[in-house]
């Protein structure tokens, strides 16, 4: 479970600096108002795995949105939050496999669920 928290943390942090870098001609704070690293990326897996363990965590009593959709068979917001990653990285030519997977195999469980 632990590489497969670590992958999606680094296929997010990948497409998002993209997608940050991509905004750079416009007018932004300083690098180091951003939160920027070192290599100039905002979003660094390791600090983004951290944050989604502490998130999870401390809400590990509650259950996410996707998940009540699936329980309550309506639709998820799946093409709002996974499949704008894989576009996104898709435009920037990053790979995101396994963002991928999961939106397929959340996908098959919400026709099961709703269809």
């Amino acid at each position: 479970m632990a590489a497969i928290l670590r992958t999606l943390a680094e296929e997010f942090s990948r497409v998002a600096n993209a997608a940050m870098n991509s905004l750079s001609p416009l007018p932004h704070p300083s690098s180091r108002e951003k939160g920027e690293n070192e290599t100039g990326d905002i979003f660094n897996p390791e600090d983004v795995l951290r944050w989604a363990l502490d998130v999870a965590e401390k809400t590990g009593e509650n259950h996410s949105s996707m998940l009540q959709d699936l329980e309550r068979k309506r639709p998820t917001e799946k093409d709002s939050i996974l499949i704008r990653l894989v576009e996104r990285g898709r435009e920037h030519g990053i790979p995101t496999p396994l963002i991928e997977s999961i939106y397929i195999l959340l996908s098959i469980r919400e026709g099961e669920t709703t269809g």
